[in-house]
Protein backbone atom coordinates (compact mmCIF):
# COMPACT_ATOMS: atom_id res chain seq x y z
CA UNK A 1 0.00 0.00 0.00
CA UNK A 2 1.50 3.31 -1.10
CA UNK A 3 1.34 6.29 1.17
CA UNK A 4 0.30 9.71 -0.03
CA UNK A 5 2.83 12.48 -0.67
CA UNK A 6 1.57 14.26 2.44
CA UNK A 7 2.20 11.17 4.58
CA UNK A 8 5.69 10.85 3.11
CA UNK A 9 6.45 14.50 3.93
CA UNK A 10 5.12 14.06 7.46
CA UNK A 11 7.26 10.96 7.96
CA UNK A 12 10.35 12.82 6.75
CA UNK A 13 9.55 15.70 9.09
CA UNK A 14 9.12 13.32 12.02
CA UNK A 15 12.48 11.71 11.23
CA UNK A 16 14.20 15.11 11.07
CA UNK A 17 12.64 16.25 14.35
CA UNK A 18 13.62 13.01 16.08
CA UNK A 19 17.20 13.32 14.81
CA UNK A 20 17.36 16.93 16.05
CA UNK A 21 16.04 15.95 19.48
CA UNK A 22 18.69 13.23 19.79
CA UNK A 23 21.37 15.72 18.73
CA UNK A 24 20.25 18.33 21.28
CA UNK A 25 20.09 15.74 24.08
CA UNK A 26 23.61 14.58 23.26
CA UNK A 27 24.88 18.17 23.38
CA UNK A 28 23.15 18.78 26.69
CA UNK A 29 24.62 15.63 28.24
CA UNK A 30 28.09 16.51 26.96
CA UNK A 31 27.87 20.02 28.44
CA UNK A 32 26.70 18.85 31.88
CA UNK A 33 29.16 17.18 34.25
CA UNK A 34 28.59 13.45 34.55
CA UNK A 35 28.33 13.59 38.35
CA UNK A 36 27.08 17.08 39.12
CA UNK A 37 27.25 17.73 42.83
CA UNK A 38 23.99 18.45 44.61
CA UNK A 39 25.88 20.94 46.82
CA UNK A 40 25.72 24.65 46.10
CA UNK A 41 27.39 27.72 47.51
CA UNK A 42 25.48 30.91 48.38
CA UNK A 43 25.69 32.31 44.84
CA UNK A 44 24.54 29.08 43.18
CA UNK A 45 21.73 28.61 45.69
CA UNK A 46 20.54 32.19 45.25
CA UNK A 47 20.52 31.72 41.47
CA UNK A 48 18.76 28.37 41.81
CA UNK A 49 16.03 29.87 44.02
CA UNK A 50 15.95 33.15 42.09
CA UNK A 51 16.53 35.11 45.30
CA UNK A 52 18.94 37.94 46.08
CA UNK A 53 21.97 36.72 48.04
CA UNK A 54 21.17 39.11 50.90
CA UNK A 55 17.72 37.53 51.29
CA UNK A 56 19.32 34.09 51.38
CA UNK A 57 21.79 35.26 54.05
CA UNK A 58 18.86 36.58 56.11
CA UNK A 59 16.91 33.32 55.74
CA UNK A 60 20.00 31.42 56.97
CA UNK A 61 20.44 33.75 59.95
CA UNK A 62 16.79 33.22 60.87
CA UNK A 63 17.16 29.44 60.51
CA UNK A 64 14.32 29.53 58.00
CA UNK A 65 16.10 27.62 55.23
CA UNK A 66 18.11 24.37 55.43
CA UNK A 67 21.82 25.06 55.13
CA UNK A 68 25.23 23.91 56.34
CA UNK A 69 28.30 25.80 57.42
CA UNK A 70 31.71 24.44 56.53
CA UNK A 71 34.76 26.53 57.45
CA UNK A 72 32.64 29.68 57.40
CA UNK A 73 31.07 28.87 54.01
CA UNK A 74 27.36 28.42 53.61
CA UNK A 75 26.41 25.30 51.67
CA UNK A 76 23.03 24.16 50.44
CA UNK A 77 21.81 20.78 49.24
CA UNK A 78 19.68 20.97 46.08
CA UNK A 79 17.22 18.29 47.28
CA UNK A 80 16.66 20.04 50.58
CA UNK A 81 16.07 23.35 48.83
CA UNK A 82 13.51 21.65 46.59
CA UNK A 83 11.78 20.20 49.66
CA UNK A 84 11.87 23.59 51.38
CA UNK A 85 10.25 25.29 48.40
CA UNK A 86 7.36 22.81 48.31
CA UNK A 87 6.06 24.17 51.61
CA UNK A 88 5.18 27.40 49.80
CA UNK A 89 3.03 25.74 47.14
CA UNK A 90 -0.29 27.46 46.72
CA UNK A 91 -3.52 25.70 45.80
CA UNK A 92 -4.42 26.06 42.15
CA UNK A 93 -7.82 27.62 42.70
CA UNK A 94 -7.06 30.73 40.64
CA UNK A 95 -9.28 29.45 37.85
CA UNK A 96 -12.41 29.71 39.97
CA UNK A 97 -14.01 33.09 39.27
CA UNK A 98 -14.68 33.85 42.92
CA UNK A 99 -10.98 33.52 43.77
CA UNK A 100 -9.50 35.50 40.87
CA UNK A 101 -7.54 38.64 41.57
CA UNK A 102 -8.82 40.09 38.31
CA UNK A 103 -12.39 39.46 37.32
CA UNK A 104 -13.44 39.05 33.69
Amino acid sequence: MNSSPLEQLLNELVEQVAARVVELQAREQAAAPAHASPWMNITSAADYLDLPRQRLYRLCAEGAIPHYKQDGRLLFHRGQLDDWMTQFRQPSDWILTANRAISP
